[in-house]
């Protein structure tokens, strides 16, 4: 099989993906920060050579012609020797060089279609395939290096607000003078092609369906495309990586045997074609999945936890006692509405670019098939608009239950502010009621200490009691002194008045000091 030398040697150095791609459209520098960033990731993307043992990588292949058992010819790649026979990759590296590569590095075609998933046992887990793997696969097929921006998203689960990151790449080269770098006609690659990467989000609840509403568990699922179809040969690839394998098991269900024979035929261009919007439909629709139950279990759950707040019973003893993690708890789900919105809008963006780019292509006078697949072009562009239309009426109800949320909040919050107010009345009228006792003490005690110092000073008891003994029994007698009352009285009233005096210009001073109203 005749292979152009760019192509030899660049999938000879796959271990410098994506800097060995052959056109990229990226400067050099951008393309090394691509590869340093796949290095810094491949910890938690890729499992290492002690993990061989799950490695995994399904692969399916479009049977022609179809109308057999099976419509799928199914692969599972398990390790880089598996790989290479699946690549129909003969080479082995010289022993005498230790650089230069013997054998054929291709010895079939592509096929038709061809659907490759690399993916993880969820979307916190590493994919099941390791980095050189990877490598050589994306170099055999020249995947842009751009879709590494979405896969490096799954396996970091330190990571996960990645997860937010959205968008669509598309690459098209339609000349009719393609790059002979790029020709490789043994492979079935004109040079001729269009190809894209993006990625769309989906909701789905994983705790049981009885479940009680405020426990309930939702998991966002993303999943990353990459597409790549030959505009001569009718040859499609795709690389799909979802976090499990429901988006997979969708996918058979549509091109498989139970699916739409048109939506696996390959027999000619337009049909081939018309093929690869299948499954660009089936991404729009797993977009829009699980989004309008996930928004109605915010609204039940933001409506359950703020409903006292608008329809509690009122009264000092009745009315629920609110605290801060009323606030805490709306504010969460409030966050949690607000990055729906996000992802809605993203998808939204992602769609709409979807849309264009095909829409684009019937106006590019290099597209062949411009003509023959105007009206199937048409017809999907009007699927995906349908598709937005969804997303954008969850994406206006959601933002609808955020201006709920934060009104919900600012009413809590009132509440607060309510009990906060009547419990500083209420320790505002006892902290009167102290004062005033206060002063009634300091009252007396300025009444009687004139008296109680002039008898203490004076040591002169106006009635004095002296025990009597006589023939054995006890009784009490007293002595009145009236000239020792008179004494008392002359000094304890001048001086109790001269005390009050004293006391209230002092209080008088104070009051007026502080510009208080006496």
């Amino acid at each position: 099989m005749h292979l152009p030398d760019s192509f030899k040697t660049s999938y000879s150095r796959f271990s410098s993906y994506p800097r060995n791609l052959i056109d990229t459209g990226y400067y050099h520098s951008t393309l090394e920060t691509y590869r340093e960033q796949l290095e810094e990731d491949a910890g938690g993307l890729f499992i290492d050579n002690s993990q061989v043992a799950i490695t995994d990588l399904p692969v399916w292949d479009v049977i022609i012609p179809t109308g057999g058992p099976d419509v799928l010819d199914k692969w599972h790649v398990r390790d880089e020797a598996d790989l290479k026979d699946f690549l129909s990759d003969e080479s082995t590296l010289a022993a005498a060089t230790g650089a230069a590569y013997t054998g054929e590095l291709a010895t079939r075609p592509d096929p038709k279609c061809r659907y490759i998933f690399p993916f993880p046992l969820h979307s916190k887990a590493s994919l099941c395939m390791t980095k050189s793997m990877l490598c050589r696969l994306f170099s055999y097929y020249q995947v842009m290096p751009t879709y590494l921006d979405f896969l490096t998203t799954f396996g970091q689960e330190s990571r996960q607000r990645d997860l937010r990151y959205s968008g669509f790449r598309g690459k098209t080269r339609l000349s009719p003078l393609p790059r002979p770098e790029t020709v490789a006609v043994d492979l079935g690659r004109s040079g001729r092609h269009i190809q894209m990467c993006y990625n769309l989000k989906s909701v789905k609840c994983i705790t049981p369906p009885k479940t009680a509403m405020m426990v309930m568990q939702w998991s966002r699922r993303p999943v990353a495309l990459y597409h790549h179809f030959d505009v001569v040969e009718g040859n499609a690839l795709w690389v799909i990586t979802s976090g499990s394998r429901y988006f997979r098991d969708r996918l058979e269900d549509t091109v498989g045997l139970p699916g739409r024979p048109e939506d696996r035929d390959y027999s000619t261009m337009p049909a081939a074609f018309r093929s690869t919007f299948a499954v660009h439909a089936l991404a729009a629709h797993w977009a829009k999945e699980g989004w309008p139950a996930y928004i109605q279990w915010l609204e039940d759950v933001i409506e359950e936890s703020t409903c006292d707040a608008i329809y509690g019973a009122r009264g000092e003893l009745i009315e629920k006692k609110y605290t801060p993690d009323n606030i805490q708890n709306v504010q969460y789900y409030e966050d949690r509405t607000n990055e729906t919105i996000m992802i809605l809008e993203s998808n939204i963006d992602v769609l709409t670019a979807l849309s264009k780019y095909y829409e684009d292509l019937l106006t590019d006078n290099d597209f062949p098939l411009r003509q023959s697949c105007r009206d199937i072009t048409i017809d999907f562009a009007r699927q995906i608009q349908d598709a937005i239309h969804d997303t954008k009426m969850q994406a206006s109800r959601a933002k609808l239950v955020v201006r709920i949320a934060s009104d919900r909040k600012a009413l809590i919050q009132s509440h607060l502010t309510t009990q906060a107010t009547v419990k500083m009345e209420f320790m505002t009228s006892i902290a009167q009621r102290d004062a005033i006792m206060v002063r009634i003490i300091t009252f007396i005690t300025l009444v009687y200490l004139p008296a109680t110092f002039v008898s203490t000073f004076f040591s002169t008891d106006i009635v004095k009691y002296q025990d009597q003994n006589t023939f054995g029994h006890s009784y009490y007698m007293s002595s009145y002194s009236k000239l020792a009352l008179e004494r008392w009285v002359e000094i304890t009233l001048p001086l109790t008045l001269v005390t009050v005096v004293v006391a209230w210009q002092f209080f008088k001073r104070e009051k007026r000091r502080l510009s208080l109203p006496i």
